[in-house]
């Protein structure tokens, strides 16, 4: 029962995280602020489709936390280390950050 309220809250501060906090505010305006047409992108709009469903992902709460749960429990039954995983997701964002911030340049 304690792994399970200890899972809910993770999920629960990882999802705060993404979608609301400063830290993802620049990736989340990154993605938010592209204007892809349906004209350059040909008939199917993958860029398109797949730019606003990442936009919806990183701005809805729920959206995220189902996702996010998701992902967790998946790692969980695999016996993925998670600390492992939080290091290169802290490295990651670190990166992606200096990569937004030089395209802004």
């Amino acid at each position: 029962m304690h792994d399970l309220i200890l899972f809910i809250l993770a999920v629960s501060g990882l999802s705060w995280v993404v979608t609301r906090s400063v830290i993802f505010r620049p990736v989340r305006e990154f993605v938010s602020g592209r204007k892809i047409s349906l004209e350059k992108d040909g008939a199917l709009g993958v860029k398109y489709f797949f730019y606003s469903q990442l936009r919806e992902l990183l701005n809805c709460y729920k959206c995220f936390g189902f996702w996010g749960g998701v992902a967790c429990y998946s790692m969980m039954v695999l016996g993925v280390d998670f600390l492992l995983y939080a290091f290169a997701g802290v490295a990651a964002s670190a990166i992606l950050v200096s990569f937004i911030i030089s395209l802004e340049k």
